[in-house]
């Protein structure tokens, strides 16, 4: 059985859990949207002509039945729900081996995103480095300045 968590990080943490049994396109489709329902719809998270960036986990081009990214339907339906309210939803990722328009190539969602009119974005290049509380490094894209909200599955 599949299952989808959501998690949305505002001042508190929300967490909305949602089975489907299958990879079925509508039973997907009523998953996430139940998912997002919970935590008070998509219009509590994206506003009308708000560019919403989907960043999808697209490192590799792994098959999506491995479950190292978000199935491309997910992708889908986020992409669906976000158009729903009249924003502009964008998918994208920094790819360390290949461009996110080829590793979404290389499981499907570039068929999706052509479909639903929607860019998908590489967000590889200028970045600035942020240092954690940890010592770690991160790159962080600065091509994320041209969103208003991003939702990360």
């Amino acid at each position: 059985m599949n299952c989808f968590l959501l998690k949305v990080n505002c001042m508190s943490e929300l967490v909305s859990i949602e089975k489907c049994a299958s990879y079925d396109e509508e039973k997907v489709f009523l998953a996430v949207k139940k998912a997002i329902d919970n935590l008070g719809g998509m219009k509590k998270f994206a506003k009308p002509k708000q560019k919403i960036l989907i960043k999808t986990n697209m490192v590799l081009p792994f098959d999506p039945e491995h479950k190292r990214m978000p199935h491309p339907l997910v992708v889908k339906a986020v992409i669906k729900l976000i158009k729903k309210e009249k924003a502009i939803p964008f998918v994208g990722d920094s790819a360390p081996v290949n461009s996110a328009q080829g590793v979404a190539k290389s499981i499907g969602l570039n068929k999706i995103c052509d479909e639903l009119k929607c860019e998908i974005i590489d967000l590889t290049g200028d970045s600035i480095q942020v240092k954690t509380k940890q010592a770690w490094q991160l790159h962080i894209s600065k091509k994320l300045d041209d969103y208003d909200a991003i939702i990360n599955l």
